[in-house]
């Protein structure tokens, strides 16, 4: 049998009819454990894994060119990396209660960095076109968490060529990170 929803495990083959008050009733008396079949995102993208690995998870466009073949990554792939972003934040000390930020171009990696950080801690994604004050803002509600958790936070930073990997790059980062808490990974 098809199923028509992998993270419901009560539906079937065909999509339930909610046309009515009483079907409404009837679909919401199942209760959510008994109905969902992935606790977390991690274990919702290992469901789609299993389901189909060879199927694209991502079709990536590397010069913005719809002309272009671009890179296409499976759900086995994204999967793998994903878990290997998990792992290697837990192994740097995050734990479900940490907070990791990143600020990260929209990239197949920052998609395995937002899905690691949130299967070992709490993923805290920053939009790289922000305005500086607008991510001030953001470290300063990241401080504001530490002081009152104890916490430490988790920087991610990723070196693009050309674009953030020059030595003036890490002064101003080693600037905006100066006296926090925190684990710098680049």
């Amino acid at each position: 049998m098809i199923k028509m929803l992998l993270l419901d495990k009560q539906i079937g083959a065909t999509w339930p009819d909610l046309s009515t008050a009483e079907a409404l009733r009837n679909f919401e008396a199942t209760p959510f454990a008994a109905r969902i079949a992935a606790t977390s995102t991690y274990e919702a993208l290992r469901l789609g894994s299993l389901h189909n690995p060879a199927a694209p998870a991502l079709h990536f466009l590397p010069n913005a060119d719809p002309a272009e073949a671009g890179v296409v990554i499976s759900h086995a792939q994204f999967f793998a990396r994903v878990t290997q972003a998990a792992n290697l934040f837990t192994e740097l000390g995050v734990g479900a209660n940490e907070v990791v930020s990143f600020l990260l171009p929209l990239v197949p990696q920052s998609f395995y960095a937002l899905f690691g950080a949130e299967a070992a801690g709490i993923a805290n994604p920053v939009n790289p076109l922000l305005e500086p004050t607008q991510l001030a803002e953001i470290l300063r509600a990241a401080d504001a968490y530490f002081e009152s958790s104890g916490r430490r936070l988790t920087f991610e930073y990723v070196l693009l060529g050309d674009l953030n990997d020059a030595p003036e790059h890490a002064r101003r980062l080693a600037e905006i990170l100066r006296g926090r808490t925190a684990l710098l990974n680049l």
